[in-house]
Order: structure tokens, then C-alpha cells, then sequence
């Protein structure tokens, strides 16, 4: 289970915030695909009051921030068929023109968390 309320759990340092910003989640165990790109490793999700950040355990200069305001959707998905193990499945603006669909496998959901 994630750690809610900004805490981290031990050993884990958290990322930079800007003024006012807060820590609310923190996921660990968490694999990123970008579009069709293979899983960008292990890492550490952070959910801040303004940005939604993953940043890779092998090498923590690897990040992806973006704004929660550039999520143009979101779901649970467990459809295998479209992805190889259940995970959260987002379409991300990436720029005015374009935009990515990030797929935050492996992430450990139980039975209610899909009825949430």
C-alpha cells in the first residue's frame, strides 16, 4: 500500500517541491511505460498537491514530472489484451500539440480499489 499524508517511507528521500507545494502519496515498486515504449524500469511514484512524479530507483536523476492539470484521462485498467499486467492508464498532454499515454504498471491494487 502506498504511504498517504507525505510520508516517506524510510530511506526514501522525497523530491523537490516548489513553495506551497505539499507531499500527499508516495508508491513505491512502480514501472513506467511511455506510448508503446517497454517499462522505463522501477521507481517511486509521488503525488504532490500540483504534480504527479515518478523517478527511477536504478538512477534517480531519471524523472518524469508532469502537472496533474495536463491528465486528460485516467482509468484502472486490467484488460491484458491492451497491456500485459493491470495498471493505471493515462493520456498526459505532453505540449500544446501532443500528447502520451503512460501506463503505471504493476502498481499494487486490491478489489476495492477498482470500485473506488
Amino acid at each position: 500500500a502506498g504511504m498517504a499524508d507525505g510520508e516517506l517511507p524510510a530511506g526514501v528521500t522525497g523530491p523537490a517541491l516548489a513553495e506551497g507545494e505539499e507531499l500527499k502519496f508516495v508508491q513505491q515498486n512502480v514501472s513506467v511505460s511511455i506510448n508503446t515504449n517497454p517499462a522505463q524500469g522501477k521507481g517511486i511514484l509521488f503525488l504532490t498537491t500540483e504534480n504527479i512524479i515518478w523517478r527511477d530507483d536504478a538512477d534517480p536523476t531519471k524523472t518524469i514530472t508532469f502537472h496533474w492539470r495536463n491528465v486528460l484521462m485516467h482509468a484502472l485498467s486490467r484488460d491484458l489484451t491492451a497491456f500485459p499486467h493491470p495498471c493505471i492508464y493515462c493520456q498526459v498532454k505532453a505540449d500544446a500539440e501532443a500528447f502520451a499515454t503512460i501506463g503505471l504498471g504493476e502498481v499494487e491494487m486490491g478489489e476495492n480499489d477498482a470500485e473506488g
